[in-house]
């Protein structure tokens, strides 16, 4: 196993057009003009109470994913991202106060997590080019993998200590605005696919598609 490599986030925000792609809000809906408004009044409160805060380390696929690039002791970068607990407690006491707002707020912070991710993606790709090899692929469980692969993650990131997050009996993260990607190393120095491929991903209604073609 490498070395743990911290990062924070550089002047994460969230994002109006991703938050709304995920609220399946158009502009032709009613309440598109409320939630623009809710977005405005909630941007800067988002952004002063996300700490977005990541790590990634160099390791060996522990378990069996679905396709040919997913075996056993395979090369891989395990990387992990959160935007802390505060956030968290916001949305929850937005959500017991007004639905839609608290909806709209839930989707802000997942438009910021999204967004810290791809910034990471390219922090762990600078890595790659340093050591001399690229990346082929990223996967995030369960999509291809099972999600004993997240338990190896956070394990091997030893994420309870650097990130603050922990883990349910059932693999999923705490705080909930946090997710983990398993890259896998490429032989081929000029192979850099870290950013999202929703190519990997089985939910082909997801609206985030929509944000990241």
């Amino acid at each position: 196993m490498g070395e743990i490599i911290l990062y924070e986030g550089r002047s994460i925000s969230p994002d109006m057009k991703t938050a709304l792609a995920l609220m399946q809000c158009t502009e032709d809906n009613p309440i598109y003009a409320e939630l623009c408004d809710i977005y405005k009044e909630q941007e800067a409160k988002i952004k002063s109470i996300i700490h977005p805060k990541g790590a990634f380390t160099e390791g060996k696929l522990r378990v069996q994913g679905e396709n040919d690039d997913l075996v056993i002791g395979r090369d891989v970068i395990y990387s992990m991202v959160t935007l802390g607990s505060e956030i968290v407690d916001y949305i929850r006491e937005k959500s017991e106060a007004d639905m839609l707002e608290g909806m709209m707020v839930d989707f802000m912070a997942d438009s910021a997590l999204f967004s810290f991710g791809e910034e990471l993606s390219w922090e762990i790709r600078k890595y790659s080019e340093d050591k001399g090899f690229g990346i082929r692929r990223g996967y995030e469980p369960p999509n291809l993998l099972p999600m004993e692969a997240q338990r190896d993650a956070w394990e091997i990131l030893s994420a309870e200590k650097t990130l603050r997050i922990t883990m349910t009996d059932g693999f999923m993260l705490r705080p909930i605005k946090s997710n983990g990607t398993i890259y896998t190393i490429s032989d081929n120095p000029k192979e850099f696919n870290v950013k999202h491929d929703c190519g990997n991903c089985d939910m082909k209604n997801c609206p985030n598609r929509h944000t990241t073609r």
